[in-house]
């Protein structure tokens, strides 16, 4: 059963998708959302409590209840880990990495998935070619 799903949250593109899904994952699932956003061990205080303001305000009117953390973590795979305790369910944005970066560095939901025994649903935005095709280079 899915009572909490994580959002880890970031401003990309592929993650404000995941947001505006959110509601349907909460409906079918009847659950909450956890919204965690991952900063730097070195922030101050004050820097943390306007960022958790900031990301209550951000989804404060949404359709389905949501609770809001910001974790301080030097990793922030490490940080998502930890989130993650009490969720059933990740749900996040597809990182913007191109194949090559993808090479050289896993990007952070794979890292994340790699990490995590929860079921993760990673989502992607894709641009269609002119010719009407998928133009994306992500295979997975």
């Amino acid at each position: 059963k899915v009572e909490t799903i994580l959002f880890p949250f970031t401003d990309q593109a592929h993650a404000r998708l995941a947001k505006r899904l959110l509601p349907a994952y909460c409906d079918y699932y009847g659950a909450r959302v956890k919204v965690v956003q991952v900063v730097s061990p070195a922030i101050s205080p004050a820097a943390r409590q306007e960022a958790e303001a900031n990301l209550r305000n951000f989804f404060q009117a949404e359709p389905y209840p949501a609770d809001v953390e910001v974790v301080r973590s030097a990793e922030t795979v490490a940080g998502l880990v930890r989130a993650a305790r009490g969720c059933q369910l990740i749900v996040m944005g597809g990182d913007e990495a191109n194949m090559l970066e993808q090479l050289i560095a896993p990007p952070i939901p794979y890292q994340l998935a790699d990490q995590t025994q929860k079921p993760m649903i990673i989502i992607r935005k894709f641009q269609e070619a002119e010719d009407g095709g998928d133009s994306s280079q992500d295979v997975r």
